[in-house]
Order: C-alpha cells, then structure tokens, then sequence
C-alpha cells in the first residue's frame, strides 16, 4: 500500500520544472519591490536630498531667466519667442519689456527715434524717414501701410493719435493737384512763379519704358533710386514691358503712385521683347519668367522630351498646359523654333 503523503508530493518532471520557473518568478518581484527602498536609504546615506535637489533646480532657472533677460534687452520686439519657458518664477520677477509710448504726432516730421518710442522697429522708423527724405508724404493714417514690413495693426491703434497737417498744393503737368515735400505756414509772393517752373519741369517728361535707364526715370516725381531699379529689373525678367499697366506689377508700386508716374510712360517698342524659345530652354530658365510656375515650366520641358518640339505655340493650348486667360498673357513673351 503506497503512502499518500508520497501520492500528494509526488511530482512529474514537468510538473518540477513548472514549480521551478514560479519560484524563480517570485524571487524576482520580492528583489524588485524592495529595490525603490534601498536606493530611497542609498540617496539618504550620501546626503542627497529634496533639499539640495530644489536648490540646484532654483539655480538652473534662476541662470535661465538671465540668459533669457539678456537677450531680451538686445531686441524691442516684444513678442519674439523663445526655446526657453516664459513662466519661470524666479523671485518674482518678470522679463523686462520696453513700454510704448503714445502721444499726439505727425508722421510727416515725427523723428525716427520718437517713431521707435511710439513702438515701430528701428528699421521701420528709418523706412517712414527716407520715404520723406524721397519726397513722400502721408495724407491719411492708412497711407502708412504702404511702408515696407511696418505693423499694420500698430499703425490701426496709432491712428487716433495722428495729426496731419496739411500743406500746400501746387499742379503737375497732368493738371491734378500735387502736395509739396514739406509743411508751409504761409504763402510766398513767388510761389507762382515757382510752381510754373516746376509744371514745365515735368510736362515734357516721357519715357520709352522698354528703352529708359534707372537713372532718367529718377526725373519723375514720385520716383527714388529704389522704385527706378526696380523698373528696370522687371523689366529685364518680363523681357520686355508689353504696356504701361504692368508697372502695377512692380513690387511696391501701389494705385495711387501708378496714377502719379503712368502718364510719363509710354511703350511703343515692342520689337525689343525677349522671347524665350520653349523648344530648345530647359525649365530653370523658362520658370525664372514671373508669369511662367516651376510647375508649367517641367511641364513644358516633359511635354517637349516625351513628344518631340513643339510646332508652334498653339499646342501649349491645344495640350492643356494653358488655359486661354494665360495663354493670352504668357505668348507674347513665347517662341517656337524648330532647328
């Protein structure tokens, strides 16, 4: 007869190696579990901390504010971001901010460094002073939005604190009221004398816009060193100026400056214009064009290799890859050659 404490312990191979990987499992969660305790003791022993802990926290942030004031202090924008957090409380302080000012002013005499005080960058207040200096002049707050990179919202806010003055008209040889560059408190007795040679100045100005030079066009009222080689450079990426009217298409030419410089212009020429020969260019130079995309200028070059030369420049039509709206604005300045 077997004895049945031998029946209950009595354990298959397998059944032995079972119990073995479950101790072995129950040996590693007690290690486990009572690590966090002993390197807890470990931290204690050799004296680290909260404590200490907090105050080389404090210290870091408190060298992080001041990396962070001292470029502050290098820039008067207010709302640049920065990689570091805005919120670290050090002592209580807060990032020093240059405060804006507000006071009445008139933008047409106003100095560049009152400008900067009112909250323009300095750039911008050097902007507003040589656009004077060229004969500019603002008639209404919104005119200086036509500066380049100056805050239009700033210049919605500063608007209430705006004073122009007006000024003296004198006429330009189309007839139309022109202002004078600077503020006059009085009439002089020669004033007429004076405006009659400026109206003869101007009346004879005409200009070949396709064959002129940056420095005639410096003639026309209205007209800096900055607008004049603009001119011309667009000129030299059209090829050629078709019409008076894509003088609206020069980078900073607004409405009202087109109507003061159109009637010196005129475009008679048009046997000057650069075409760009769409059988035998590759894409780089036909996109450089501003009313050709990168876009249409490959699908130009990959029309060309996979069916051959083009015929004639109906087949940019014919082939989808112009509508009639661009075809019409974009052929003039197209040819086809076959060799």
């Amino acid at each position: 007869m077997k004895n049945p404490l031998q029946e209950i312990f009595h354990f298959t191979r397998s059944e032995r190696n079972g119990i073995a990987v479950l101790v072995f499992i129950i040996a590693i969660l007690i290690i486990a579990l009572a690590l966090p305790n002993r390197f807890y003791r470990l931290n204690t022993e050799l004296g680290v901390d909260e404590k200490a802990s907090d105050s080389l926290l404090a210290e870091y942030r408190s060298k992080l504010v001041k990396t962070k004031s001292k470029y502050s202090n290098q820039s008067s924008d207010e709302n640049r971001s920065w990689s570091e957090p805005n919120d670290v409380p050090v002592a209580g302080k807060k990032p020093v901010k240059k405060e804006r000012k507000r006071f009445q002013f008139d933008p047409n005499s106003l100095s560049a460094d009152s400008l900067e005080l009112l909250g323009f960058k300095d750039y911008v207040a050097d902007n507003i002073v040589k656009y004077r200096k060229h004969g500019g002049h603002f008639i209404k707050p919104a005119d200086l939005k036509e500066i380049y990179y100056i805050d239009t919202n700033l210049v919605d806010e500063l608007a209430g604190y705006m004073h122009i003055s007006k000024r003296k008209q004198r006429f330009d040889s189309t007839g139309s009221d022109r202002k004078t560059d600077t503020l006059i408190a009085e009439t002089k007795i020669d004033s007429i004398a004076k405006d009659t040679i400026e109206k003869d100045k101007y009346e004879n100005l005409t200009f070949e816009l396709n064959a002129c030079k940056a420095e005639e066009l410096q003639k026309i009222y209205g007209i800096g060193p900055a607008y004049s080689n603009r001119i011309i450079n667009y000129r030299d990426l059209l090829g050629g100026y078709l019409s008076v009217g894509q003088l609206k298409e020069v980078y900073g030419i607004s409405d009202s400056l087109y109507s003061q410089i159109a009637p010196y212009f005129k475009v008679t020429n048009r046997d000057s214009i650069q075409k760009i020969d769409i059988n035998n260019t590759d894409a780089y130079e036909i996109g450089r064009h501003p009313y050709i995309t990168n876009h249409l200028a490959i699908q130009i070059e990959t029309y060309r290799r996979e069916n051959g030369k083009f015929e004639n420049l109906e087949d940019l039509r014919e082939q989808g890859l112009l509508n009639d709206v661009l075809y019409i604005k974009i052929a003039p300045y197209l040819k086809v050659t076959k060799k």
